[in-house]
């Protein structure tokens, strides 16, 4: 065993040592490149390196994207997939990409198995010191313990090392005119409802978009911010003009990873370690026979455990695919109750920092919010819907628009007072919509107010909220003859294991924390993280949203129909609502936007107003009602003054329409 012990580590020695770059040198024709560090190995995620640098003779030099003088030294901290990189331009022009390796020795499988190997050497050697004398016996088994507990303990500090700092993602590529940096601030996330910061800028590419397990391809534009969840596992796609494709790290989860889930379980095992050290201990010491029966009891005990464990975890499954008990556990809300309804439905991308968290559970969603309460006699009540813009992005819970519109005291010709609920979902879709007013419908709404824009209207824009009640939008659909292909694929009905306690496990996780949330939300009145300045919108047009690659044939001209139809008795009123729209047409002549080019949102006008005439709609155009220095971040992200002035042209629909009033 010790020449075993000794053979491995020179294997191990030499391998990472191998894997490992710690200096490069270059010469390019009359030009030098020298980039080294101290250490190319180290032990856990998080050492710091000392890199320097020294080039001569170059145009550029740039370490990890920061420009830096031909001769340097910095500290490096090496956490996850991060390396340093010198990129350096040389004097032709060619641009080039150095990077030094640095090996973790921790997130080496082989070093793992070295640790174990000479532990075990350890024991075996300290066996044949003290093998047959009774006062030693118990030595070899106090080492072997020991030994696993350590090795245990190891595995549980990399684990805490891959949850606690799983370090950011930097890349940064040049070439052929082709420039391309990504940041995400974390390489994976612990749980699937955590998210992630990107940053990207790319320039000289054909597209870029994100790849997303809810809705696919989302095109992104060449530079930009966004954050990102886990239970997407986004995964950022730039074409490049060649038709090349490169594809960045994905953002995992990594409770999902199996390789993290056994090496838990391993690590748990090693710690514990009596049954390894007492077969050991009995394979030295004790006849083979009595081994083999005292083994075999172990095991049958242990096996008995397992087989009870899993059992019962199948019948809980089980029990979860029956009963179905998820729209009953979802209806168990500590809202209206211990602490008042929520605003606005839930949506956040900050859960810790809003007190706040984005569920697909549209039964939680709205047992949670202050429409749920049981409506007063004199109450006219109006659902507001919408999507980011009328649930109040960027704007707190009193800034928003149905704020505003309250503020009003608004009363109906026979005395009641109009209430305004928002009911809106940041996410645009008009079937979304369509599924959110068949759901209010039980709330007794007086009014349904229905915003709407051609994004929002493109039938290809559709969110995760859709497919998790994948049967009612397709009752929905066969309710009233929409009959489209782009939604059969993404429509699908669940299988049965979707309803096991695994398949329910992500919402019952969010709902148990929605309601602890309630509790900060209660206190603070805080449901959403607003940076404390927010800059207006730039005049830029011609993003990559643009309706250029949109045809109008793909508006949801009749899922509108059948969202009026499906309102019965109720009203609709469908709004189309205020954007920003560009003043100077000298610097874009064909834009209004980013979104819109001109001559395709006239035409898509032109349309709502024949449509609406057609189907004797309830239709109002609000597309200029707020001022060109209103805007945000967005081309309908509005500022409080912004809401106002949509409240206010709102309002005098309503007063001119239906005959309301204002309380003098």
């Amino acid at each position: 065993m010790v020449v075993v012990a000794s053979i491995t580590i020179l294997w191990l020695r030499d391998s990472i040592s191998k894997s490992a770059q710690g200096t490069i040198t270059v010469r390019y024709q009359a030009s030098t490149v020298s980039f080294t560090s101290d250490h190319s190995v180290i032990l856990f995620p998080g050492q710091c390196v000392t890199v320097s640098w020294n080039v001569d003779n170059v145009r550029a030099v740039y370490l990890d994207r920061e420009g830096v003088v031909g001769t340097g030294s910095t500290q490096a901290c090496i956490w996850g997939d991060y390396s340093p990189a010198l990129h350096v331009i040389f004097p032709d022009g060619v641009s080039r990409i150095y990077g030094l390796k640095i090996v973790i020795i921790a997130y080496e499988p082989k070093a793992w198995l070295g640790l174990t190997i000479g532990l075990m050497s350890i024991v075996v050697l300290a066996s044949g010191i003290h093998g047959t004398s009774q006062p030693y016996m118990f030595k070899p088994l106090r080492i072997a313990r020991w030994g696993f507990v350590v090795e245990g303990m190891g595995l549980l500090v990399l684990f805490a090392h891959f949850v606690l700092n799983p370090g950011p993602v930097n890349i940064f590529w040049q070439i052929n005119g082709t420039t391309m940096f990504y940041h995400a601030d974390r390489r994976w996330v612990n749980f699937s409802e955590q998210c992630v910061e990107v940053q990207w800028e790319f320039e000289n590419i054909s597209a870029a978009y994100w790849l997303k397990s809810s809705q696919g391809r989302d095109n992104v534009i060449g530079t930009g911010q966004e954050v990102v969840c886990g239970y997407d596992r986004p995964q950022m796609i730039v074409e490049l003009g060649d038709g090349s494709i490169v594809s960045f790290p994905p953002v995992d989860v990594l409770l999902n990873k199996p390789g993290f889930f056994w090496g838990g379980i391993f690590a748990l095992i090693l710690l514990r370690g009596r049954l390894v050290t007492r077969a050991w201990w009995l394979t030295w010491h004790r006849p083979r026979l009595q081994f083999i029966l005292h083994w075999s009891k172990g095991l049958s005990f242990g096996l008995r455990v397992l087989l009870k464990a899993i059992m019962l975890f199948i019948a809980i499954n089980l029990v979860f695919i029956i009963l179905r008990p998820m729209p009953l556990l979802s209806k168990l809300s500590a809202y209206n109750v211990l602490f008042p309804g929520r605003e606005r439905l839930p949506f956040s991308n900050y859960p810790e920092q809003s007190y706040n968290l984005t569920t697909d559970n549209l039964v939680a969603m709205f047992a949670s919010h202050e429409i749920s309460n049981s409506k007063p006699a004199q109450e006219y009540r109006v659902a507001l819907l919408g999507d980011s813009a009328e649930w109040g992005w960027l704007l707190r819970t009193t800034e928003t628009l149905s704020a505003n519109l309250n503020r009003m005291a608004l009363v109906t010709a026979g005395g009641r007072q109009v209430r305004f609920y928002n009911v809106a979902y940041p996410k645009p879709s008009i079937t979304k919509d369509m599924l959110i007013v068949d759901y209010i419908l039980q709330y007794d709404p007086d009014l349904i107010i229905l915003p709407v824009t051609l994004y929002s209207l493109n039938r290809e824009q559709f969110t995760s909220l859709e497919q998790s009640h994948a049967e009612r939008m397709r009752w929905l659909f066969d309710q009233y003859g929409i009959d489209d292909e782009i939604y059969a694929d993404k429509f699908g009905l669940r299988g049965l294991l979707s309803y096991s306690l695994i398949g329910e496990r992500r919402e019952l996780n969010n709902l148990i924390r929605l309601q602890l949330y309630g509790v900060m939300w209660a206190v603070t009145q805080i449901d959403q993280v607003i940076p404390n300045e927010i800059a207006r919108l730039s005049n830029r047009a011609g993003g990559s949203n643009s309706t250029e690659d949109v045809p109008l044939d793909l508006v949801g001209i009749d899922i509108i129909q059948a969202i009026v139809s499906h309102a019965r008795k109720i009203p609709v009123l469908i709004i189309n609502k205020p954007m920003f729209i560009e003043v100077d047409y000298s610097m874009h002549p064909d834009h209004y936007n980013d979104f819109y080019r001109r001559d395709v949102y006239d035409e898509y006008r032109t349309r709502m107003h024949e449509s609406a005439r057609a189907n004797n709609w309830l239709y109002v155009d609000l597309w200029t009602a707020i001022d060109y220095g209103e805007f945000t971040d967005s081309p309908f992200h509005f500022s409080p003054i912004g809401a106002q002035q949509y409240a206010s042209a709102l309002a005098d629909v309503l007063v001119s329409q239906f005959g309301f009033s204002f309380i003098s």
